[in-house]
């Protein structure tokens, strides 16, 4: 999940598993983003926080995995 204060910003959320394979949200507006991976691979994921608009965004971000 992926949190902050300001509805006027626009933050994406960029899941990408060991094999390449990328999933991405962006909900256009808001403050959250959250993405959930249903049997997701085991190995390295790689997790991006990407601003889509302007200026400096402080954020919290929650990763958690299971099997």
């Amino acid at each position: 999940s992926l949190l902050w204060a300001n509805a006027n910003k626009d933050l994406a959320l960029r899941l990408t598993s060991p094999a390449g394979v990328a999933y991405f949200e962006d909900s256009q507006g808001g403050f959250f983003e959250s993405a959930l991976v249903g049997g997701p691979a085991q190995g390295t994921w790689t997790v991006e926080v990407i601003n889509m608009g302007r200026g400096s965004v402080a954020y919290s971000l929650t990763v958690g995995a299971g099997y």
